[in-house]
């Protein structure tokens, strides 16, 4: 339930000014549950995903760039995450 309502703001209803708010969180889950990685990928592949515009290899895409927090711990770069919204980004702002 969690990792599904990260993933639900990540991908689009947070602010990206609320994006480092989100990032502790998923960091801990993706650190600290051996389990994240089925219940990422689970919310990514879920029906109610706010996006059809996101194909499903980007959201492997995404999947892959947040497990690497889990090699990088404990003090994974905080700006990395800011980077990895722009995977669902519409494809006019990923330009910008």
């Amino acid at each position: 339930m969690l990792a599904q309502a990260l993933i639900y703001n990540i991908s689009g209803h947070a602010a990206r000014s609320e994006l480092d708010k989100l990032s502790e969180p998923l960091k801990k889950l993706v650190v600290r549950q051996i389990n994240a990685k089925s219940w990422f990928g689970a919310a990514l592949l879920d029906a109610n995903f706010p996006s059809d515009k996101v194909s499903d290899k980007d959201k492997q895409i995404f999947l892959q760039k947040i497990m690497k927090y889990e090699k990088s711990a404990p003090n994974p770069n905080p700006n990395e995450f800011t980077d990895l919204s722009a995977v669902f980004a519409e494809p006019e702002e990923r330009t910008r």
